[in-house]
């Protein structure tokens, strides 16, 4: 499922369409491609709560308190929105 966003970059308009969620495997992939997926197993690691979402969730929601705890000193909102972009494109 995807959002609808109205960004405004260099004085026009955009509608973006952003993932909602994706799968484990996409996001490992994803971050596995961006050189990432080591950092976000040591913050999931660090948390015992974060571990369990980490290890067993089906899907990863762009909302959900995990991916909100990645901004906290690791991630931008920009980066992790790339991340689920990545991550919404591969075909598994």
């Amino acid at each position: 499922m995807m959002r609808r966003l109205l960004r405004f970059a260099n004085g026009k308009k955009q509608i973006v369409e952003e993932p909602l969620h994706c799968t484990p495997a996409q996001i490992r992939l994803a971050l596995h491609r961006a050189g990432r997926l080591a950092e976000v197993q040591a913050i999931a690691e660090a948390d015992a709560e974060a571990s369990i979402v980490w290890e067993y969730a089906i899907t990863i929601e762009r909302e959900s308190p995990f991916i909100e705890a990645l901004k906290v000193g690791a991630f931008t909102d920009a980066e992790i929105d790339a991340i689920f972009l990545a991550a919404s494109e591969i075909v598994l």
